[in-house]
């Protein structure tokens, strides 16, 4: 079957623009894509609650795969990497814990040296500011 006749009955609406014409198209193949995936769902439902594979109730045999994904964000691996991470390296977790802690112990020296290099140029600032006051008899 060629691309043209799968298509041919989703052509033929009665909307005139061709941007209208795709849009009914594409809800109608949405419409039997629902329709067709809920009976193939059903099916695998039933299947799964009567315990019985496909090959058994005399239809082709087909897997079914579902798909985990798992997302983690942070500094640290995740608690389930970590844990195989000790079983691989006993202690290396801990190592780990310990490698995190000290670099963020510097991270705030460095903030805290940035913060302290922050206030002194703000007091400069202050100073120039009050010289030029002055000078220019604003104050």
């Amino acid at each position: 079957m060629s691309c043209a006749e799968a298509f041919a009955p989703y052509h033929g609406g009665h909307e005139r623009s061709p941007r209208g014409k795709m849009r009914s198209d594409w809800r109608r193949i949405g419409s039997d894509l629902r329709i067709a995936l809920s009976g193939a769902l059903a099916q695998v439902s039933e299947d799964v609650s009567h315990g019985q594979p496909a090959q058994n109730r005399g239809g082709s045999a087909s897997a079914v795969t579902s798909v985990i994904a798992a997302h983690w964000s942070g500094p640290l691996p995740s608690p389930a990497e970590l844990e195989k991470l000790e079983q691989i390296v006993p202690g290396g977790a801990e190592r780990l814990l310990c490698m995190a802690e000290k670099e963020l112990g510097m991270a705030e020296k460095k903030l805290d040296v940035a913060e302290k290099e922050l206030d002194v140029a703000e007091r400069k600032l202050d100073v120039d500011e009050r010289k030029l006051e002055k000078e220019f008899g604003m104050a």
